[in-house]
Formats: structure tokens, C-alpha cells, sequence
């Protein structure tokens, strides 16, 4: 596997990097390029300058991250388990972890003062930046799909067909449509789409 850079101005190649294995999400966090490879055979969350390529850190994990979000000074990043991660990408170092009841297995969300995250379960969460529990919530139903924000208020649909809207960790509203829903809502303007698995398209406002 390899790692390819371009310059989007004139679409040359930069560099490029042949990688033991690959995970197919990466982060770009101010001057740092991370992603999930294999160093010696061992899993590692993988740093280097995105500018020119070359390797700055690594660290060890026990699963590839993926999921990553920007969260002012670090990057979030789960493994599938229950437990989300921070990691500093100046330092080079973990920043902090939070436990989840259930396994996560959707992206978190940063709204520049909170991050926001559900677990399988239907657990939704407010973290502060530097990995302080603001409030939770229990939807009690799976979710699959990432949260977006709506006109103030943290939107989950969840696997059962219900889309919740939570602000300040109470439920303020939640509607059923129809089937089930694996996808993160779309938000436009004031409209908010949801599309369930089997191809129904539902518009709230």
C-alpha cells in the first residue's frame, strides 16, 4: 500500500510513502497528516508532515483508528470498541479517552464548544474538548448513524426509524419515519432530510 500526495493547484504528485497496511481514513490537523498503518508489524496511529511527507511520530494501538474529526487541538478517533479517543497532534500523544456504555459506530461531531458523540446503543453524549462528560442521554434504541445539529438541537435517527432532537441533554422532540435509518440526517437551511434504508426520503422542519 502507499500514500499519495498532490498539489491541488497544478495536480502534481508531492510525495509519496509505500505503507506496510493502510487503514483508509486519515486526518489532516494543521500541519499533521495521521492515519492508522503498520510499523514492524505492529497496529500504530502514523503522523507525518503533510506538506512533505516525511514521518514525525507513531503510536501504538491495540485496533486502527478511523473515524477521525477535528476537535480544536485534537483529533478524535475511535476503533469500533467503546471508548473514544483524543489525540494531540502537536505532542504526539494521547490527550484523553472517554468510556461509552456501548461500542461506537459512527463519527463524532464538533460544533466548535461541544463534541457529540452516540454509541450503539442509542448513549449520546456531550464532551467538553478536553474529554469531560457535559451531559448524556439514553435514546434507548440502536443507532448507527453520526448526530448533526438543527436549529439548536442535536439530531439522531436512530435504527428503528425515530429521529430525535436533544438540546442540553433532554429530549425535546423526536418523530417516526419511515424504516429503519443507517444515515446521518442532512441539514439545509431550515429543512432537515432523513433517508431510511429502504429509499424513503423524509423532509422536517
Amino acid at each position: 500500500a502507499a500514500i499519495h500526495c498532490w498539489n491541488m493547484q497544478s495536480g502534481r504528485e508531492e510525495w509519496t510513502h509505500d505503507e506496510e497496511g493502510v487503514a483508509p481514513d486519515f486526518a489532516v490537523s494543521g500541519k499533521w497528516l495521521l492515519y492508522t498503518g503498520v510499523e514492524k508489524g505492529r497496529v500504530q496511529l502514523m503522523a507525518r508532515v503533510a506538506e512533505k511527507g516525511f514521518g514525525a511520530y507513531s503510536i501504538e494501538t491495540k485496533r486502527p483508528y478511523r473515524d477521525y474529526v477535528g476537535a480544536g487541538a485534537v483529533i478524535l478517533a475511535d476503533t469500533g470498541d467503546d471508548v473514544l479517543f483524543a489525540v494531540n497532534p502537536e505532542k504526539g500523544a494521547p490527550a484523553w479517552k472517554f468510556q461509552t456504555h456501548d461500542k461506537l459506530v459512527s463519527r463524532a461531531l464538533f460544533d466548535g464548544n461541544e463534541i457529540y458523540g452516540v454509541d450503539a446503543g442509542g448513549g449520546l453524549y456531550a464532551i467538553s474538548p478536553d474529554g469531560k462528560k457535559n451531559w448524556g442521554v439514553d435514546l434507548d434504541q440502536p443507532c448507527v448513524s453520526s448526530p448533526v445539529l438543527s436549529g439548536g438541537h442535536v439530531v439522531v435517527a436512530s435504527a428503528r426509524g425515530e429521529v430525535f432532537g436533544v438540546k442540553d441533554g433532554k429530549i425535546r422532540w423526536k418523530t417516526k419515519v419511515g424504516g429503519e435509518v443507517e444515515f446521518a440526517p442532512v441539514v439545509a437551511g431550515a429543512a432537515l432530510f432523513v433517508l431510511s434504508n429502504r429509499g424513503d426520503l423524509s423532509c422536517l422542519d
